[in-house]
């Protein structure tokens, strides 16, 4: 986690950013409103350890005002795609929406191409990664939602 929270310091101090707006995102394991840092397969405590841990409020303040001069002025869009609640994974199948499409739910972590991510964050991230660097951040999103509903209209 402290590999994490030096990266994002680093980005937040820098004494210029060229872009128009800021646009960070976390796919991946989180636990109570924090998101999970990289550990290995074996270290699968549960509830995580505190020192793996990074609150999502921490990140975004990282970002704030008086720490990231160079984006005072910049739109900042912070996108977290993690599991957000202290629940009981065995619970998790029981309160989660089955509605939706199938991998927004699954807690099959082999689910999908990104682990147990949903497909709508599987789509920004790659929109994104692709189109970020000439396009405007409503196209993007618009993007994302044309292909979600592509990528669902070919599954049925």
């Amino acid at each position: 986690m402290d590999q994490i929270k030096t990266k994002l310091t680093s980005v937040a101090t820098t004494d210029s950013y060229h872009g128009d707006a800021f646009i960070m995102m976390f796919i991946g394991d989180g636990y109570n409103e924090q998101i999970i840092g990289w550990r290995p397969d074996t270290e699968n405590e549960w509830p995580p350890p505190a020192g793996d841990c990074m609150a999502f409020s921490e990140i975004v303040a990282t970002f704030g005002w008086t720490r990231a001069p160079a984006l005072r002025q910049k739109t900042k869009v912070f996108i977290i795609n993690c599991d957000r609640l202290k629940v009981s994974i065995d619970k998790y199948d029981t309160i989660v929406d089955k509605r939706g499409h199938p991998m927004w739910h699954s807690s099959d972590k082999e689910h999908g191409q990104i682990g147990c991510a949903s497909q709508f964050g599987q789509t920004l991230s790659h929109t994104i990664a692709q189109y970020s660097a000439y396009k405007s951040l409503i196209e993007m999103f618009v993007m994302t939602l044309n292909r979600m509903e592509e990528d669902l209209m070919d599954s049925e």
